[in-house]
This record gives structure tokens, sequence and C-alpha cells, in this order.
């Protein structure tokens, strides 16, 4: 009799809930790359990542990547690779400033990092809250996605109130526009 008691529930349970959820890994078959759907040619650039974030491209088509797990940031050069910084604390966003310096959120130190041209690292913004995206202006004004400021952690207080866009200008830092929730990503564009 249990049997009849459990059918109705499975019944209830996939009316209920959209079972393509459920089954969709089943259904989809091999996730390989023949089968991804482009509008235009795909191909493997580089591999063995294990948590690739931030992508950017410089003036000269160098594809820069960080990679979150091992605090690395790579510089992809046709099929080759190149390491530029290790040791890192959780890089995510990258982004160019005008001079073509890279710029990085380093999420778990809670810094905004400039790889300078000489190769030396400058910090830009710390006390940050999960820093994570960044676009740079023209003028040289960085925006940068964080969760908050740190100031109130010492006495276990959070600033939780959605994630906020900061402006960091040349010896100034503000808050350009606030209460996000779960930004993946922002970019500059120079309106027309």
């Amino acid at each position: 009799m249990q049997l009849g008691r459990s059918i109705p529930f499975l019944i209830l349970f996939f009316t209920l809930h959209p079972y393509p959820l459920y089954f969709s890994p089943l259904l989809s078959g091999s996730s390989d790359l023949l089968e991804i759907d482009a509008l235009a040619p795909v191909e493997i650039v580089a591999e063995g990542f294990r948590e690739p974030m931030g992508v950017v491209v410089d003036a000269s088509d160098a594809v820069f990547v960080s990679d979150q797990k091992t605090g690395e940031v790579v510089k992809i050069v046709g099929n080759e690779v190149f390491p530029v910084l290790k040791g890192l604390n959780n890089p995510v966003g990258l982004a160019f400033d005008p001079q073509g310096r890279l710029l990085i959120a380093e999420e778990a130190s809670g810094k905004l990092l400039r790889l300078e041209l000489n190769g030396s690292l400058t910090v830009l913004a710390q006390g940050l809250r999960q820093p994570r995206w960044i676009a740079a202006a023209e003028d040289g004004t960085i925006f940068v996605s964080i969760k908050g400021l740190k100031s109130g952690e010492e006495n276990g207080e959070e600033d939780e109130e959605g994630q906020i866009i900061l402006r960091v200008g040349t010896g100034d830092i503000g808050i350009f526009a606030g209460d996000f929730k779960g930004l993946q990503g922002i970019s500059f564009h120079k309106s027309i």
C-alpha cells in the first residue's frame, strides 16, 4: 500500500516542478565543442584553467585571463600561454586603463590593483568588500563593483545593502551607483 501513496506524490512533484531541470543533463547529450551553437566558428584558445573569471584583450590582441583558484593572471598570444602575475588573492575582474596598464580586482584581499608598465603592482584602492568587475573610462576614471566598504567589519558589522559601483578617479573615490543584486559584469561605453 505504500506504493499507492508515493505515486500521487511523484505526479504532484513533477507537476509542480519543471521536470526539464532534473532531466536536462540526461537529455542534452555530450557537452562537446562540436555541439556549441554559435554565430561564428569556435575554437579552444587555451585550456587547463581551474576557475577562469576575468577576460580582457589588449591593443595588440593578446588575451589576458584571471584564474581565481590559482591566483594567476596569464597572457595568451596565439596558442601560447605566458604567466603575467602569480600569488594573487582571488583575482576576478580585469580591465585596461587608457595607458594600457592592467587593472585587477583582487576579491579576497579587497584591493584594486594596477600592473605598471615596469612590472610593479600599485594598490589603487583597498578596504573594499569583494571587488569583482572593473571598467575604465578614457579619462582614467575606473569603475569597480563591490559589495560595500570594510569599515564596519571590525565591530562585526557588514554592509548588506547590495552591490555598488565605486568610481575611482585621480585621487578620489566615490559611489557611482548602488543597490544592485547579483551584478555579473560592468563595461564602459563612451556616449556619442
